[in-house]
Parts: structure tokens; sequence; C-alpha cells
């Protein structure tokens, strides 16, 4: 297997919106949904060697002591060619499951009649290091290999959309900065214990959610499966975990508003033949761990202050949050210059430049004491002294919104909404405080708050209001 690079210096580096996810199988649930694309000789002519789109599907029980993926084919060649496989030249093609990169097809078995394909798992390569140096530096992150059976639990990956896009935890854009948490969390998960709970608790902006996926990204370099649980996940879905059979870690954000997914996650990670670890984020350690209507014997635990690990401020220091503030800001302008490539944002920015010369600002008011705070403040300089906009007073709230209302004002003209500055905020804050699962959804919650509307302007604005965040889930 190899990983190509091209050097060119003609070569136009194409701007992807969802750059390529890694994969792998972490359980016993047979027949996973794959395909891959090649250009085997079963398609070729004299003219062209043609493409084909094999689709099938892959048991995990397969080629275990190889440590291979067996790809059952459900449209393969009609048999064996005379002198060689007809499969020739399928080799190297990717193999996504859940849209997920898996693996890479290297040969086609005897035996099988050409309906297996063998392919080398992408974990192969993914944990050596020049390969990961390589991808890091071409794609801006290192890559992280999530479990395909787990897809639909975890809570989307995320592009940024706009400036403030940058800042959210998901998109994990400036680098995390180390804090005694973190290795407590990992000793916690390097335990003896089969099962076990953590409760990390901290007001908003403290770094929860940016530590927690840290740990996920952390174990999942360590052959862990580690994801976010997304709070659509039901109970039925939930039952996958009990057939984990890596570590697992499951994390669920904003804890205290979901107690009515805890007794199913629970109630599968119990009967995982793994070691599994559950960790709740939450703003506080309150009644919200033992006051239930009907309480459970699986919940019990929760109510246990030893799982409690208070967040403390990640940066105490002055010279600790203008060291937090200078590496916000260089990755923050690689951020925006990325944003001016691929969306509607201001063109011609050098903003590297512009964060060169920026200095360090005071930082020890009260409005600095979180990291979110300190990230919000350099993203606010950056933009102000790169596009500035008057009437903002300068404060990184009142900026950043400004510079946010700039985005919407652009989306609308290209897609010819026209309301008002109000309405348009309005438009907005509606959307993200109720959502819409669907376009039809959306007509209808428009319909209820733009009375007398026409049908046609409304689905002009939910169209609008749909491009302008993307977060995998909602409509």
């Amino acid at each position: 297997m190899a990983l190509l690079q091209v050097t060119d210096p003609g070569w136009v580096v194409p701007v992807w919106r969802h750059p390529v996810r890694w994969g792998r199988l972490v359980t016993s649930r047979a027949g996973q949904v794959c395909e891959a694309i090649g250009f085997p000789r079963v398609v070729a002519t004299p003219q062209r060697r043609e493409s084909h789109h094999a689709k099938g599907e892959i048991n995990p029980g397969s080629l275990v002591k190889a440590g291979l993926y067996a790809m059952e084919v459900h449209n393969p060649p009609a048999g064996s060619g005379p002198a060689e496989s007809w499969w020739a030249g399928m080799s190297g093609a990717a193999v996504l499951c859940q849209g997920l990169l898996l693996g890479v097809v290297t040969q086609d078995t005897d035996g099988f009649n050409s309906r297996r394909l063998v392919a080398v798992p992408i974990t192969t390569v993914i944990t050596d290091p020049g390969f990961a140096a390589l991808v890091s530096r071409h794609c801006g992150r290192v890559p992280v290999v999530e479990p395909v059976e787990l897809v639909g639990l975890a809570e989307p990956v995320v592009v940024a959309d706009s400036p403030a896009g940058l800042l959210r935890a998901e998109v994990a854009l400036t680098p995390f900065r180390d804090r005694p948490e973190f290795d407590e969390l990992q000793r916690w998960c390097e335990g003896l214990e089969w099962s076990s709970i953590r409760l990390v608790v901290g007001p908003g902006g403290q770094g929860k959610t940016r530590l927690a996926r840290q740990l996920t990204a952390h174990l999942a370099g360590r052959g862990w499966a580690a994801l976010m649980l997304a709070e659509r996940a039901g109970v039925e879905h939930v039952a996958v975990l009990a057939q984990v059979r890596v570590p697992t870690l499951v994390v669920v954000d904003y804890a205290e508003g979901r107690a009515d997914q805890f007794e199913a996650v629970l109630n599968a990670l119990g009967q995982a033949e793994a070691k599994v670890r559950l960790l709740l984020l939450a703003r506080a350690a309150g009644a919200w761990r033992s006051e239930r209507v009907d309480p459970s014997p699986l919940l019990e635990p929760l109510a246990d202050d030893r799982i409690v690990v208070e967040l403390g401020p990640l940066e105490p220091t002055a010279s600790g949050r203008e060291q937090a503030w200078s590496q916000a800001l260089t990755a923050l302008a690689t951020g925006l210059n990325e944003l001016d490539g691929a969306h509607d944002q201001q063109q011609g920015v050098d903003w590297a430049g512009v964060a060169g010369q920026l200095p360090i600002p005071v930082l020890d008011g009260p409005g600095h004491r979180t990291i979110l705070a300190v990230q919000m403040d350099a993203l606010a300089h950056l933009l102000q002294a790169g596009d500035p906009i008057s009437g903002t007073d300068g404060r990184a709230e009142r900026v950043l919104m400004a510079h946010e209302s700039r985005y919407w004002t652009r989306v609308a003209n290209r897609f010819g909404v026209m309301v008002s500055p109000a309405t348009r905020e309005c438009l907005v804050a509606i959307a993200t405080l109720w959502g819409a699962t669907d376009a039809a959804q959306a007509h209808q919650l428009l319909s209820a708050v733009l009375p007398g509307t026409g049908a046609e302007a409304l689905t002009t604005i939910a169209e609008w209001l749909a491009a302008l965040y993307h977060d995998g889930q909602r409509y």
C-alpha cells in the first residue's frame, strides 16, 4: 500500500468541503454494507480502462487471523478470466463503509468464483508516523479512525461555515492546550475496571467538550472505539454498543438534559465483552443525577460524588492566556483563509499577515476567564483588523455577531432572500432554537412565523437557512 503525493507545480489542489474520514470495524455484527470503485480488467476496452462500482458486505469474523477484510461482492464478474483474474486492476480501490475509508483492495482470492475481494485495513498504515504526518500536513488535522458500526450514534463531523464556526469544539481548529484533567481521564480509561463512569463539570466555555474530543481522538489512536453520543440516538440504535469487541469510550455532552439515554447506554455497555467507559459532561453535578420519576438500579452510580471531575480554568495566569491567545490567532487566521476559499467571505485578505501584526491585548479582566472567551477575543481582533465593521463597541461577542450577520446577508443575497436585517436575525434565531428535520417541517415552521408569505418565498427562505450552518442532523 502506498500514499501518493502530487508534486506537479501545475497541480491545482482541490478544495474539499468534507475531508476524508477513516474507519474500522469494532463489533462482531455481520453484513456491514460496503463499496469500492476501481478499474478492473473485466470492463477494460481497447479505448479505455473503465471503472466498476463494486457493492458488497463485510463479515468481521472472516480472515481474523490474517488481519484482513473479506468483501463479499454482490455484483462480481461472471467468472475467472482465461489467464488472470477479471478483477486485475481493481487493486488500490478504496473500500468505503458508512462513508468511512475502511481499507484498500489488494487481491482476488481463489475459491470464491470472483465473489470475494480482500482488503488491507486502513489501520495497518494510518498508525505509521510518516503516513499520519503527511495526511496531517495536507488535510490540516491528524487522521482519526472512527468506529464504522457506531457512526449512526455519533455526533456528526462538522466543518466551519462562518467565522464564529471556527470556534466550535467540534471543528477543533485551535491547538489543544494540555491540562491535568486530561491526564486524570486518561488514567481512568487505562484502569483495570471493565466498566466505569466519570462526570466532568464546569461552566460554559471552560473547555469540557474540547477536552472530551481530545480524549476520544487520543484513544482512537490507541485502538479504542470512541465517540460523542448524538442526542438523536434512540434506544434501538444504542443497542449496538452491546456488541463492541474493542475498548470503548462513549461521551454524552450536556448530560443534565439527556438522562433518558443513560439507562439504554449503561444497559448496552454492561453487555459488552470489552472494557467500556462512559464520560458525562455537564455544567453542574446537580439534582438531575438522582431525582427521577422511575429510578433504575443501573443509574445509581450517577449519584456517587466520587465520579465527579471538577474542570478548573485552563489558563489561570495572564501569561498562559496570552500564549493561548497567540496560538488561537495563528490557527484562526488559517481557518479564515480556508473559509475565504470555500464560502462567501471577504476575498483577498492576507489573514496570516494580519495576525502577524496584531499585538497581544491585556487579558486580565473578568471577560477572559474561560478559554472560549480568550479565543473569541482573538477572533474578534483578527476580524476587525482584516475586515472591520463599525458600531460593535469592541466587545468580542458583538464583533462576532456583526460578522455572522454579514455572512447571513451574503448567503441571503445569493438566494435572493429579501427581508429586513431585523427579520433576518429573528429567522436565524428561530431556525437555531426550533430547527427542522426536513424541508416540509421547515416550511411549516416558517409559515407560522411569517404569515401571509407566499409558498415560493418560504421555500427560498428555508433553503437559505438550511445553507447557513450544517450539522448533519437537521435540515
